[in-house]
């Protein structure tokens, strides 16, 4: 059997990238979030989930295939028939290749961990939020030298520790990572890269996260001339 491989959050968190996306049905968003939402080790059919579903079988073939048309989900047919759904919280401007689902096989579920959203129509997309498990294969086995300039923009002290963080858990930044997460840190200030950078480190994370509204500093009050 196939198996998901994730960290147990304890909560279901959707990115608004998806939530806002008018050519998304509100069908294909729950449906989403309810894939997003299983512990690690879920196996599931379609019918599986049909049976835990008020949708029918047909109904959940449509919601997923829209989210593998807008590139959400990325569908891997493994050699011994068995599959794996890619959960992409921010897809790519172009819609990946993917093979559709073949009914009564035992799919899994493969998440990401978001790391951007995009910004603007020339900030290069993810999903989500981490470098995948090629990629952190990959990683292990070279150490490329990288001299590109930190930006201006960016707290310097905060990204170098966030650095040696990703090297102690030998899963070193990609330049791709990077550039994806730099588009992230660059809608805050300082300060607040500071707090995202530390919680993750806090928590053991090794994605970036936007920042919640309850966990931004409080602006100096604001004084009104009449």
């Amino acid at each position: 059997m196939s198996e998901i491989k994730k960290r147990d959050k304890g909560y279901t968190q959707v990115s608004n990238t998806l939530l806002m996306d008018k050519t998304i049905s509100l069908k294909a968003k729950g449906l989403f979030a309810f894939m997003d939402s299983k512990p690690d080790g879920w196996n599931f059919t379609i019918r599986s989930m049909a049976e835990q579903l008020k949708e029918g079988e047909d109904s959940i073939k449509s919601a997923i295939k829209e989210l593998k048309q807008a590139g959400y989900i990325r569908y891997h047919k493994q050699s011994d028939g068995h599959g794996i759904y890619e959960l992409i919280d921010d897809p790519k401007v172009e819609n990946p290749h993917v093979e559709n689902p073949q009914k009564g096989k035992s799919p899994r579920i493969s998440k990401k961990e978001p790391i951007v959203k995009k910004i603007d129509s020339n900030t290069p997309l993810y999903p989500p939020v981490g470098e995948s498990h090629l990629q952190a294969r990959s990683d292990k086995h070279s150490s490329p030298v990288d001299a590109t300039p930190l930006p201006g923009w960016l707290n310097v002290d905060a990204w170098k520790e966030w650095e040696s963080f990703r090297k102690e858990k030998k899963k070193p930044i990609t330049p791709t990572a990077r550039k994806r997460q730099w588009a992230l840190l660059q809608r805050y200030t300082k300060q607040e890269q500071r707090i995202i950078i530390d919680r993750s480190i806090n928590s053991g994370w090794t994605g970036l996260f936007d920042l919640k509204e309850i966990d931004r500093p409080k602006d100096k009050q604001k004084v009104l001339i009449g």
